[in-house]
């Protein structure tokens, strides 16, 4: 897959993420004890896998901040400065 394709898949997947949080916010109450179950078993899932994809993409992130910095002759104990704020702010 090419750069391009990889980026406008990547578009595609969190326009497709926002919605169905949108959806989520939205939706009708469970229609029963066991369908609030199965609804609240199935949120923790995704709120796991969620938090998965969040640090690698924040560990991703870091590595490119640290290689750009690095490549602008940026000193090595400055490597890094403000991302944790940065990442924080994004949360």
């Amino acid at each position: 897959m090419s750069l391009e394709q990889t980026m406008q898949r990547s578009s595609a997947l969190v326009a497709d993420l926002e919605g169905l949080c949108q959806d989520l916010v939205e939706m009708d109450p469970a229609g029963s004890e066991a369908e609030a179950i199965e609804l609240l078993a199935v949120l923790e899932r995704s709120k796991s896998a969620l938090s998965a994809v969040q640090a690698k993409h924040t560990a991703v992130l870091e590595q490119y901040r640290l290689n750009k910095q690095a490549a602008a002759g940026v000193p090595k104990d400055r490597w890094g400065t403000g991302l944790a704020s940065e990442v924080g702010l994004a949360r």
